[in-house]
């Protein structure tokens, strides 16, 4: 993407022990496209190297000892601090390059919401994404 989103985003990932991926995936986040960039973790009491790999990233990273996936993001949502929120999994599944135009498509269609549906083509194994039941 050639310009700048007059927008501040941040890229929410739950984790709880994901040494093995949360650097491949924080490096696979795009810079330069938005006003803003954030990247945060919400960490459920990982015993691995998590939180250490995402400080050296220079990952925002927020404790939340109460466990479970959606509690993580409950209180991303809350600790977040800027007027986009970006939610994906800290293990390399989704594909981070779209997300500046995703956000680009949020703003210019003025929508509140993009949820999509990420899955893998049975076919070749090639991921395909759909949006609201386009292909994008």
């Amino acid at each position: 993407m050639d310009e700048v989103l007059p927008v501040s985003v941040t890229v929410l990932l739950p984790t709880r022990n994901e040494e093995e991926a949360l650097g491949a995936t924080v490096d696979a986040i795009p810079r330069g496209w938005c006003e803003s960039l954030e990247i945060m973790i919400v960490d459920g009491s990982s015993t691995d190297r998590t939180r250490e790999i995402a400080l050296e990233k220079n990952v925002r990273v927020h404790l939340e000892p109460r466990k479970g996936y959606g509690r993580a993001y409950r209180t991303g949502f809350v600790v977040a601090s800027n007027d986009i929120i970006v939610t994906m999994d800290a293990d390399c599944t989704y594909p981070a390059e779209l997300i500046p135009e995703l956000v680009k498509r949020l703003l210019d269609d003025d929508l509140d919401f993009i949820c999509l549906l990420y899955t893998s083509d049975a076919a070749d194994d090639t991921p395909c994404v759909d949006l609201g039941g386009r292909r994008i």
